[in-house]
């Protein structure tokens, strides 16, 4: 039997509008053999959302002298990014354990510090809750650092023939789990998949493809620069 093979690429796809096929897609089998399928062969996107959004992210530092609020600007931070904008220029020292990931703050060289206090988004990145350790001028989280926005990216493709392809149970048009990685701002991922998964797609002639990106939050990750190349067969 002679299964013929069609790599579709799509270059620098915006995830809210649909790509027009050059050669569209004819899926006119009525059985499981002649039925068309598709997979993801190799995605790659650039990291373009942020980490730290609004005013909410912010720490107190009170002194002897009176209480002032940092607030961290709109941005995609890093431990050291946050290292160098919250802890340098109060001059606390900042650790991060290699093994288990969670931060240790220490101003005990800092005198002039009586206490740190963190809001609840700043302290949900750096570790979920900040507790101190008793009397000691020391700080730990309980919890790794959470720098990401997303642990994985869920890519939809509205053509799949979701009676077909099952998701939790339910029809779905989900294509591929892609993991969003740990890269900074502007980086750019590039994932190649040793072993494809295959998908039906839906009957008919197919002459547009409509892809769509989503969060662990369920909800649309815009990716102006999203690369996918994909198989059918």
């Amino acid at each position: 039997m002679h299964i013929s093979i069609m790599f579709i690429s799509l270059t620098n796809h915006q995830t809210d509008k649909p790509v027009n096929l050059t050669y569209g897609i004819v899926n006119v089998g009525v059985d499981n053999i002649n039925s068309k399928k598709i997979a993801v062969h190799e995605i790659s996107y650039t990291i373009k959302w942020l980490n730290v959004t609004g005013t909410d992210y912010y720490m107190d530092v009170k002194t002897l002298s009176g209480t002032e609020r940092t607030v961290l600007a709109e941005g995609y931070y890093n431990f050291c990014d946050l290292k160098e904008s919250l802890f340098d220029p109060i001059d606390v020292d900042v650790n991060l354990n290699n093994a288990n990931l969670k931060i240790k703050i220490n101003f005990s060289k800092n005198k002039d510090i009586v206490e740190l206090s963190f809001s609840k988004k700043l302290a949900d990145i750096l570790g979920n809750e900040m507790k101190r350790e008793g009397v000691k001028r020391v700080y730990v989280g309980v919890n790794p650092v959470n720098l990401g926005v997303h642990k994985f990216l869920y890519i939809h493709l509205h053509e799949l023939n979701s009676a077909e392809n099952l998701h939790n149970g339910t029809p779905s048009t989900l294509l591929r789990v892609v993991p969003a990685g740990t890269l900074g701002f502007c980086d750019t991922e590039v994932i190649r998949f040793p072993s494809l998964q295959f998908k039906k797609l839906q009957p008919g002639y197919i002459n547009a493809l409509n892809l769509s990106v989503y969060g662990d939050n369920n909800k649309l990750v815009k990716i102006d620069d999203l690369s996918i190349i994909l198989e059918v067969r």
